[in-house]
């Protein structure tokens, strides 16, 4: 959780000097590392307080870089799936996402291997076994749009 915090902080600092469109595509990988090693650390108060800089950090990204907004929408599948509570500041940078439209919103998202991992979250839970995986985000794509249109 140490290191999920330093990266927060220097990521906060990178933003807060330069301007989105200087943004490199590495900007992306901290808020992504930071996230994806926070998701089964969310019981935790220290992980509670950490995710939702970091949502606001990946939903900075989502305008200028659309993998950012696939992301989100992974690990709120991934909450979801693990019903984990998604912290209530996260709450706001998991919906309206910047660039989409509401119908790109909307459409059906299908199974597209990324080999991505973007929250690797034990599953406690047999009956889930085999419904969900450790974490893909094309998988948890597929789960978020079929969980966000029932």
């Amino acid at each position: 959780m140490r290191h999920c915090a330093l990266d927060t902080e220097l990521m906060e600092r990178y933003f807060g000097t330069w301007a989105s469109d200087e943004y490199s595509s590495m900007a992306f990988l901290g808020p992504l590392n930071s996230g994806t090693a926070l998701m089964p650390l969310l019981p935790e108060e220290g992980a509670r307080q950490l995710f939702p800089r970091i949502c606001r950090l990946m939903h900075n990204l989502a305008s200028r870089m659309p993998i950012a907004r696939y992301v989100l929408r992974g690990w709120q599948a991934a909450c979801w799936s693990r019903k984990l509570e998604i912290p209530g500041p996260a709450k706001p940078y998991l919906l309206n996402l910047p660039g989409g439209s509401e119908e790109q919103a909307q459409m059906k998202l299908e199974d597209v291997p990324t080999n991505l991992v973007v929250a690797h979250v034990p599953n406690f839970e047999p009956e889930l076994a085999g419904k969900w995986d450790d974490g893909e985000l094309g998988f948890l794509l597929k789960q978020w749009s079929e969980m966000s249109l029932e």
